[in-house]
């Protein structure tokens, strides 16, 4: 999907806000997207709340908050690269993921911004 937000850079750490609206809400979810050398988190707060935080090998535990109910999601990053460019950032994230401390499958993510005046 494409989405046009804002990003700023402060002490080698990027940020990237944007707004979404899902599928059947009304109310828009606010996206934080926080991109380090070594890490990325993802936050989303809106009708739906969670954080996805990936770091290589490290697994990381966090709650996420549905309407129906609440659920421990686990990521274990395996695989982590950050690409900057002048007007471009680009992280590919292969990861295990867990929900309720049981292996679900093995994912990947890849974040591409680019910058709207490139």
């Amino acid at each position: 999907a494409s989405l046009v937000g804002s990003e700023m850079c402060i002490r080698d750490r990027h940020y990237i806000l944007y707004e979404e609206i899902l599928e059947g809400a009304e109310e828009r979810v606010k996206n934080v997207i926080k991109i380090s050398p070594s890490s990325m988190d993802i936050i989303k707060k809106g009708v739906t709340n969670s954080r996805m935080l990936f770091e290589k090998n490290k697994k990381n535990l966090s709650c996420y908050s549905t309407p129906v109910g609440n659920l421990v999601i686990g990521i274990q990053a395996n695989h982590f690269y950050v690409e900057e460019q002048e007007n471009s950032i680009k992280v590919n994230v292969d990861y295990s993921l867990d929900i309720n401390y049981e292996h679900m499958s093995d994912c990947r993510i890849c974040v591409d911004v680019q910058s709207c005046t490139a």
